[in-house]
């Protein structure tokens, strides 16, 4: 009897054939910016707790602050346990707000953290949009 799989052999086709990465997930991700943590010195982040949990390559979560009173655009970065350390710069911040908005997929990694360094220069972050 002829199954599927006798004739794929017949023919010379191997069924277990390996699927190259970037075919498996169609998901891409296009690096926006990568800025300075505004406000570090002023939020979460300066808590000797807070700042031990962040890592250089750890993953932040962006939340969008419409009714910010100083920013209408206004993006915050928090820890995965929800830790405000700070904002995307208001001078960068048009791009991932509007994607924001329109519930776009945007991702923020930790590119440095310099406990030692200045306040306002302690954090670096790199935002992603993942379409």
């Amino acid at each position: 009897m002829l199954t599927r799989r006798s004739l794929l052999k017949w023919l010379g086709i191997n069924t277990a054939v390996a699927v190259p990465a970037w075919l498996r997930s169609s998901r891409r991700r296009y690096e926006l910016m990568t800025v300075g943590v505004a406000g570090f010195q002023y939020h979460d982040g300066m808590d000797a707790a807070v700042a031990a949990t962040l890592r250089e390559g750890g993953e932040l979560v962006l939340r969008r602050e419409p009714e910010n009173p100083h920013d209408a655009k206004a993006v915050a970065l928090h820890t995965p346990l929800g830790d405000k350390i700070g904002y995307l710069p208001r001078r960068r911040n048009a791009v991932p707000a509007r994607l924001a908005d329109q519930d776009a997929t945007l991702r923020a990694v930790l590119t440095r953290f310099s406990p030692e360094a200045m306040p306002w220069e302690r954090a670096e972050v790199r935002v992603e949009h993942e379409v």
